[in-house]
């Protein structure tokens, strides 16, 4: 065997440990449809909040990372985000030669008044490297979103970068907290106990570096979400080792726990509770193209990947990653710069709406030779009744790159939850080739976990459901014609797909080809 492929494998096994085997009961989440919302100009960056009338308003910018000059542009759906406005507010810098100004940090509240971050950046002689911030100024909608005024600003060290980030969040004792992090001070936020009048001196949530980590990750864009039982959950990306870590606070942001890893990697998190108490986050793509969607059952401590939101039809978006073979020393790198910065709203009928911006070669640029993007939206189904079982995995193999490489940066206390001693025995490895295959065979193995991972071609694979007009094989294991019920996954080149045992599947690619290499997990456990 292959150098690389058994490096594959320690990869897959170290993720394996990190997957919660514990049955879960979940309502599948479907994409009811997909929307081209602004193609008309540089669109980078956007939050949305759902105003008291129900529109939809979603903010951006228009001259990413806030270079001189950017403003801030708002448009607007009255239809649930099947059709948007043109650009009807403008917010800019007062000296756009050397300043650029970001709006977002949106809020709702209980009297239906918005709330909105308006962050100047500095860039003297507009260079990158020594952008500070400006201002933080909190502004006010009284009117759906129609105007903004300010209301207040909060305090950062003079000199430095202050950069809130992510939607506000309303805590269960009705404070208010706006995430954010500050260049040499930490990540945490500002708090406000009177919606947005005053405001606390920024407060450092994240440890840096965790513990058993040696240097510093920088933990910067964070989400944060209230879980039912009022509970505060955040993930967040850092600039060395790629994976999203996690804290939480069960007193209202007053402490906080230690920051631990998770089996996903990217950037620009967004979280939502979903109506079943699960969570799911949107993220800069890991290595495919467009937005990658995961779900948990747990509160955010293992998650689950179930799909990657494409580009619109008709948006001629990049067609592939900037490289074909993911390779185990690289993250989630190769997709970035065709989607990301993804804001999630829950809509009055209880579907969720996420709106990112998409690389798009047919919208105007900001400046010549900068790379071209518009804004794409999804409706996501929220599920509400629990019907369905979901154990499978499926997660793009970009995934377990990054996770060697945080152990081989910070050692093995960087991801203690992906290590495991046991983990390689009883495994059965064997490459298979599967071509035209359109069979209704389906099949189920109870002593037996299988891992594919997708080296060449196409296919579908059918997870979950039921067997129909069965018989037994092999002891334990059981095949037949019919399938009823399952979820469907397009998996490619670097996907892997885990199948634990008890699971029916089958795979098929009626006009096409797979070739994938095969573990049998025979252990028990």
């Amino acid at each position: 065997m292959k150098q690389s492929a058994i490096t594959w494998l320690m990869a897959m096994g170290m993720v394996l440990t990190g997957i919660n085997i514990n049955r879960v009961q979940a309502d599948e989440i479907k994409v009811l449809r997909t929307d081209n919302i602004y193609a008309k100009g540089t669109a980078e960056c956007p939050d949305m909040v759902v105003a008291d009338n129900g529109d939809i308003i979603v903010v951006f910018s228009n001259h990413g990372d806030v270079q001189p000059g950017n403003e801030s542009l708002f448009i607007r759906s009255t239809d649930g985000g099947k059709t948007w406005s043109d650009v009807y507010l403008k917010i800019g810098p007062d000296d756009p030669s050397e300043t650029g100004t970001a709006v977002f940090d949106f809020l709702k509240l209980n009297n239906g008044n918005i709330l909105a971050a308006r962050t100047d950046i500095y860039m003297p002689g507009k260079n990158l490297h020594l952008h500070q911030t400006a201002r933080v100024d909190i502004l006010e909608s009284t009117d759906n979103g129609q105007s903004f005024h300010k209301i207040s600003s909060v305090r950062f060290p003079k000199g430095e970068l202050a950069a809130p980030y992510g939607p506000m969040v309303k805590l269960a004792d009705g404070s208010i907290i706006m995430p954010g992090f500050i260049q040499n001070v930490g990540n945490g936020y500002w708090q406000t106990r009177d919606n947005g009048k005053t405001w606390s001196d920024f407060r450092v949530a994240w440890q840096d570096p965790p513990e058993g980590v040696k240097q510093n990750l920088w933990f910067n864009e964070t989400a944060y979400e209230v879980m039912k039982d009022g509970s505060v959950v955040a993930i967040a990306r850092n600039d060395v080792n790629d994976l999203f870590y996690r804290i939480e606070s069960k007193d209202n942001g007053r402490t906080w726990s230690k920051p631990l890893p998770l089996a996903i990697l990217g950037g620009s998190p967004a979280l939502q509770l979903m109506a079943d108490g699960s969570l799911i986050i949107a993220i800069r793509d890991a290595g495919r193209v467009g937005l990658n969607i995961y779900q948990s059952h747990d509160a955010g401590n293992n998650w689950r990947y179930l799909f990657s939101l494409q580009a619109p039809e008709g948006v001629p978006a990049l067609p592939k990653q900037r490289w074909d073979r993911p390779k185990v020393d690289q993250s989630w790198q190769p997709g970035e710069g065709h989607s990301g910065y993804p804001a999630i709203v829950e809509l009055p009928d209880g579907n969720i709406y996420i709106v990112s911006h998409v690389h798009n070669i047919h919208s105007p640029p900001a400046a010549p030779g900068r790379d071209t993007y518009g804004l794409m939206g999804h409706l996501i189904s929220n599920p509400r009744n629990n019907t369905l079982a979901g154990l499978e995995q499926v997660f793009p193999m970009s995934q377990i790159g990054a996770i060697l490489r945080a152990q081989i940066i910070s050692g093995p206390a960087a991801a203690p939850a992906l290590a495991d001693a046991s983990v390689g025995k009883g495994l059965q490895i064997t490459p298979q080739r599967i071509e035209n295959r359109t069979s209704n065979d389906a099949e189920v193995h109870q002593d037996e976990d299988d891992i594919f991972y997708i080296i060449d071609g196409s296919a579908t694979f059918h997870l979950g459901g039921t067997l129909h007009d069965t018989w037994t094989y092999s002891p334990g294991n059981m095949a037949g014609h019919e399938q009823k019920g399952a979820r469907e996954y397009v998996v490619g080149p670097g996907d892997v797909v885990f199948v634990p045992r008890g699971t029916v599947h089958r795979i098929t690619c009626p006009d096409g080809f797979v070739e994938v290499l095969m573990i049998k997990r025979t252990d028990s456990r």
